[in-house]
């Protein structure tokens, strides 16, 4: 077979296909974040930081136009008790922050970097995200109050049956915020795949 052959998708959602990078003949039911890797259209940035009492860190980024929309799920971690936040529609001021680079999660043939999230004026350069930029309008939560996770605790998504498709055109803040008055060592995942609409 040349490439990959695209199957049914199952009741769940999970694709079935026949995939052959796998050395055994099979019918493979995987998640459609898994599909994506295969299809070299997924990405990730981490961020680890150790915050100071009810401090926090953020990443922001503006979501391709309207002929794309960017499919996100989002891990993170504290060592003490910490909140993620996801806002939409925030007001980031150009070049306040550090530029970091997403990178394809398919090393065989990665799709570059460039041509990933917004290409814009300021701040926002396409294949970066920004960390740490000056917000001046926090703009809607979009996941209620926040997530809110214990100590040493996981929170967030690892399957696509909780993700968020984004608007498109549109700046996002994602923010982990230590919840307590001591040392917090945080860690923030964000995976996503962008795809043409129908």
């Amino acid at each position: 077979m040349n490439g990959i052959v695209r199957g049914l998708l199952n009741s769940v959602g999970s694709l079935l296909k026949a995939d052959d990078e796998i050395a055994i003949p099979a019918l493979i039911t995987e998640d459609i974040f898994h599909y994506a890797v295969h299809e070299k259209v997924a990405f990730m940035v981490t961020h680890e930081a150790t915050l100071s009492s009810s401090a926090e860190f953020h990443i922001s980024f503006k979501t391709p136009p309207v002929e794309n929309s960017l499919h996100l799920l989002y891990n993170f971690h504290g060592d003490k008790e910490t909140l993620l936040t996801i806002q939409e529609g925030a007001v980031v001021t150009a070049s306040t922050g550090t530029q970091h680079s997403a990178f394809n999660r398919n090393r065989l043939s990665p799709i570059p970097v460039t041509k990933v999230l917004e290409s814009s004026t300021g701040s926002y350069i396409a294949g970066n995200v920004e960390l740490g930029a000056t917000i001046t309008n926090q703009g809607t939560t979009i996941n209620g109050d926040g997530q809110h996770v214990g100590a040493n605790r996981d929170g967030g998504a690892i399957d696509a049956s909780h993700e968020f498709v984004l608007a498109p055109d549109t700046v996002y803040v994602i923010k982990v915020t230590n919840h307590t008055t001591n040392t917090n060592i945080a860690y923030l995942e964000l995976s996503w795949f962008e795809v043409p609409n129908a």
